[in-house]
C-alpha cells in the first residue's frame, strides 16, 4: 500500500509511504489561477497575508513561500495545487534544504 488516507478534523492528508509530511489542499492564496500566485503574493501586504493565513512566522524567496501556522509547518512551491504541512520545523528544514533553498522563519514584525 503507498499511500494511506487519514481523515483530519478539516481536510485529509495524504500521507506517501516514508515521507515526513503530508500533502494538502493549497489554502494560503485562494481564487487564483495557478500560474499567478506569485505575481498575486507579490502584490499583497505580508502582515495582511500572514495575519489572514493564520501563520505565526514566514519566510520566502522567488520559488517557495514557508510558514508555521499553529503546531504546523507549510511548504509551498508557487504555482503547486497542493503544499507540504509537516509536523516540526526540523523536518520542513530537511527537506528545504534538499531542494537547494535557505529560508529561515522570520515573525510578523519582520515584515513591517
Amino acid at each position: 500500500m503507498n499511500q494511506v488516507t487519514q481523515p483530519t478534523n478539516d481536510a485529509q492528508h495524504v500521507y506517501v509511504s516514508g515521507e515526513k509530511y503530508s500533502l494538502k489542499e493549497n489554502d494560503l492564496i485562494k481564487n487564483v489561477p495557478l500560474s499567478q500566485i506569485k505575481n498575486v503574493f507579490k502584490m499583497i501586504d505580508k502582515q495582511e497575508f500572514m495575519a489572514v493565513s493564520g501563520m505565526n512566522r514566514m519566510a520566502y524567496n522567488d520559488q517557495y513561500i514557508i510558514g508555521q501556522r499553529g503546531d504546523e509547518f507549510i511548504l509551498y512551491k508557487f504555482g503547486d495545487e497542493s503544499m507540504r504541512v509537516y509536523n516540526t520545523e526540523f523536518e520542513m528544514q530537511q527537506d528545504l534544504n534538499e531542494l537547494g533553498q535557505n529560508l529561515q522563519l522570520k515573525s510578523e514584525n519582520a515584515y513591517q
